[in-house]
């Protein structure tokens, strides 16, 4: 074979997996049973009309497994997007149960403190810097959960390169989403203890001891 040109590498599917290195070659020098054509229409595609111009090309050429572009991209990516969807569900499951963590053990803590409270609320503390130091403690915790989990995000993420198109494993805006959407869940499940520690009754407190 003469080589007459070198082509770009080019995907071969349309979830654009790279695939081994491929040749053209000319359909008389290598004949196949079948060929796949595509049609560009500007305005739609009536696949009644593509079978007619098809058989007027060739009447003894068999014309099936007509498909849009859009139909075919579905099924190449529908176990994709089951694999994506299943992902999504694990996270959301994994948010709700961080959420639901973090709200027991600020829960937990404001039950435990709340003589310290009544006193703090007795000797004269604003009930909102009651409420701003629940939950300056509860952001810590969560701070340094967000922190390590990035880390660990951003070195798990390396071995996903070669599944990513379109985008780098180290996508600033993807880890800077996911991790203010971690901080402000975070915010949204200590907010409810830290509000009934800054409702805390001194007086009650003080004469229950």
């Amino acid at each position: 074979m003469t080589i007459v040109g070198i082509a770009a590498d080019t995907p071969n599917t349309v979830n654009w997996t790279l695939t081994d290195p491929q040749i053209y070659v000319p359909f008389a020098q290598w004949p196949a049973r079948s060929m796949s054509v595509l049609v560009r229409s500007d305005a739609g595609v009536d696949m009644a009309d593509v079978r007619a111009v098809m058989r007027r090309q060739d009447p003894n050429v068999a014309v099936s497994n007509l498909k849009t572009l859009s139909h075919i991209v579905d099924d190449e990516l529908s176990s994709t997007n089951i694999i994506s969807g299943l992902f999504v569900g694990f996270a959301a499951l994994a948010l709700a149960l961080a959420a639901a963590g973090l709200y027991g053990v600020i829960s937990y803590s404001v039950g435990q403190r709340r003589r310290e409270f009544g006193v703090r609320l007795a000797l004269g503390a604003a009930p909102a810097s009651i409420r701003r130091m629940v939950l300056g403690e509860g952001l810590l915790v969560v701070a340094i959960g967000a922190v390590l989990g990035l880390g660990l995000a951003v070195l798990l993420a390396q071995f996903t390169r070669s599944l990513l198109f379109g985008i780098s494993a180290g996508d600033p805006l993807t880890f800077g989403s996911v991790t203010a959407i971690v901080v402000l869940v975070g915010v949204v499940a200590m907010w409810a203890p830290a509000a009934r520690a800054m409702r805390v009754d001194p007086a009650r407190t003080l004469k229950a001891d």
